[in-house]
């Protein structure tokens, strides 16, 4: 259940593909992985998808511009670190526009 979920949240979603990677690094970056943790690719599928699947958060980006306006370097590191490990763990998506 790990890229079907992400992919269906997404896939009509993403005007291009960098808008698919910004928005699974969002919800990567509000998971409690860690860069220190050097998690594989299957972990950050699995944990996208879980915290997708949980609707814990509808949208993850409030989240993430909090952090960034409170923590800026801990939000550069982080989100450099997200973008990343999306591009790795979901290097066989592909985002198709919506329209």
């Amino acid at each position: 259940m790990t890229t079907e979920t992400a992919t269906a949240v997404y896939a009509g979603l993403a005007e291009s593909e960098d808008h698919g990677l910004g928005a699974l690094s969002a919800v990567l970056f509000c998971t409690s992985l860690r860069v220190q943790d050097e998690p594989d690719d299957e972990t950050v599928r699995t944990a996208v998808d879980e915290l997708l699947a949980s609707h814990v958060v509808d949208d993850f980006y409030p989240l993430v511009g909090q952090v960034a306006g409170d923590y800026p370097d801990l939000y550069l590191t982080r989100i450099t670190w997200c973008r990343r490990a999306v591009s790795a763990a979901f290097a066989a998506l592909t985002f198709s526009p919506a329209w």
